[in-house]
């Protein structure tokens, strides 16, 4: 699952991790009765409307549906606001599902 991206949105921060929440509820149980994994792949972009994967993992926590998990692009991540630092201290690695990395240079 990739989140939207366009430079004309103009919903506030909020408004959008509600919505991401709302929409992880909503594919939640097709998923679980699946015995499925959903993937969410926040993307680095500033015009993404989900660009952190501690925000990623908030919404998955909220949503109450352990049948996510975070799809962690270095390319991305390089383009992202996530710092070391903020991953160590305030993302669970048990979230991430596949690390993909990137083959571009920083």
């Amino acid at each position: 699952m990739c989140p939207n991206n366009d430079v004309n949105d103009k919903r506030g921060s909020e408004e959008i991790f509600k919505e991401t929440v709302k929409a992880l509820k909503s594919f939640g149980p097709l998923f679980r009765d699946s015995g499925m994994q959903g993937y969410l792949e926040p993307l680095g972009f500033e015009e993404c409307s989900l660009r952190s994967i501690v925000t990623a993992m908030r919404a998955i926590q909220e949503s109450g549906y352990p049948v996510y998990k975070i799809v962690h692009d270095t390319f991305h991540h390089h383009l992202g606001p996530d710092t070391f630092d903020t991953i160590k201290n305030n993302y669970d690695i048990s979230y991430t599902g596949l690390v993909h990395i990137s083959g571009v240079e920083c």
